[in-house]
């Protein structure tokens, strides 16, 4: 997951600090959705993840490690970060995720803005300069190679196997209308 992680952090690198991409590169880069992705299909839900921060879910904070490290909730250096993350790194240890303790949010009624005020923000890091490019890029890069895929599967593999098929079915079909006139008498009982 290192190297997942450090892609992650060059595609949140790709504004510079202070600019609003920085504190939701995490919500819209791939590589986070990767190993977000990995804990859920994992399946096991008594697996505990080792994480920096996380959100979504409930937090137990040791008291005694509270008055010791005296964590503070901060937006970071360049003012983009989220409040939390700033707080849990504060503790300079290691936090684990219980996948047990996820929060669920009724799809009807996501968390985060909505309507006019998500688009506001979409249309935002769409057009700004380094991000209108790499945004299509990611969506139609993939599709592009998963298309092709297909492609080439159908084509090679798939059109050859039906093609056969369909040759063994009219061989089979045009051999039983064969025998089946030659089960027919060839002469009428008149000409007997």
């Amino acid at each position: 997951n290192k190297g997942v992680l450090s892609l992650h952090q060059k595609y949140c690198d790709l504004m510079p600090a202070g600019h609003r991409w920085r504190n939701i590169c995490d919500a819209m880069g791939s590589m986070h959705l990767m190993q977000i992705l990995e804990v859920d299909r994992a399946g096991d839900e008594n697996h505990l993840q080792e994480v920096d921060s996380a959100f979504n879910g409930a937090t137990i904070y040791p008291i005694k490690k509270i008055r010791e490290k005296n964590p503070q909730y901060d937006v970071g250096e360049d003012g983009q970060r989220c409040e939390h993350i700033g707080f849990n790194l504060g503790f300079q240890t290691a936090m684990f995720m219980n996948p047990k303790w996820a929060m669920n949010v009724h799809p009807a009624n996501p968390g985060g803005p909505s309507g006019w005020r998500a688009m506001k923000n979409v249309f935002g890091f769409l057009f700004a300069t380094k991000l209108t490019f790499i945004f299509p890029l990611q969506i139609l890069l993939p599709m592009i190679i998963y298309v092709y895929a297909i492609m080439v599967l159908g084509m090679e593999l798939l059109y050859p196997l039906l093609i056969r098929i369909m040759v063994v079915a009219i061989v089979k079909t045009k051999s039983r209308k064969i025998i089946r006139r030659s089960a027919l008498p060839l002469h009428t009982s008149k000409e007997t």
